[in-house]
């Protein structure tokens, strides 16, 4: 028994029972102290990164962690330390195998009685297949929408050659128009030109025809006037 009277076995058993539970959740799980300093991974931690408690612990961790994200992720969580503010942010961690996988990350800081932290009680949630699912949603809408957009230059294109063809048609239109009005100008203009001939004509056959019937027949002209 301690000496606050605290049975000791009852703790190390709890603590126990919650070291199992926490290395069979489907999430990592770690704890820091105060100061963001983490002493503590689960086994779910170790199974995927195939790390050590020695290797990690501290600052270690960031050893896992992508290079093109360390900055970002490093200046965002010590400042959620230093505020106390809950931490949350989206990362890929390498696994044993060398690979990356993307992991929702979020620390909540523990507090005792008077309101000051103790420490640091943090999760790693795989979301990989999550984003590998928004990322293929994502590119077949912009595949959909790249579809209609070359769908509708299509028929903006179409539109336009079929306005560009009613536009020649009525100008054939108007041009065979003005062709057929100008020759019925024309035929007209001829017939009125050639009747003007012909009457022309015939009024000098006429006249002569009455001057010879005057010179050979005076008598029977002379009678008929």
């Amino acid at each position: 028994l301690h000496p606050t009277g605290v049975d000791v076995t009852d703790v190390k058993r709890t603590q126990e029972n919650y070291r199992t539970l926490a290395d069979n959740i489907s999430q990592f799980a770690w704890m820091a102290n105060s100061s963001g300093w983490m002493y503590w991974f689960n086994q779910r931690w170790f199974d995927y990164t195939g790390t050590t408690l020695d290797a990690v612990q501290g600052s270690g961790w960031q050893s896992v962690l992508h290079p093109d994200h360390v900055d970002r992720v490093l200046e965002k969580i010590k400042d959620c330390f230093r505020t106390g503010q809950v931490w949350e942010d989206t990362f890929p961690l390498r696994g044993k195998d060398g690979e990356y996988r993307w992991f929702l990350s979020r620390a909540v800081p523990i507090k005792n009685a008077h309101g000051k932290i103790t420490q640091w009680f943090g999760t790693n949630t795989d979301i990989t297949e999550l984003r590998n699912t928004q990322d293929a949603l994502r590119k077949s809408k912009e595949f959909t929408e790249e579809q209609v957009r070359i769908r509708t230059r299509e028929l903006e294109a179409r539109n336009t050659k079929v306005l560009q063809q009613s536009e020649q048609l009525r100008d054939l239109s108007h041009k065979m128009l003005q062709m057929q009005d100008d020759e019925r100008r024309h035929v007209a203009r001829e017939l009125h030109d050639s009747a003007g001939q012909i009457l022309a004509a015939l009024g000098m056959n006429l006249a002569h025809v009455a001057q010879l019937a005057r010179e050979s027949a005076p008598e029977v002209v002379k009678g008929l006037n």
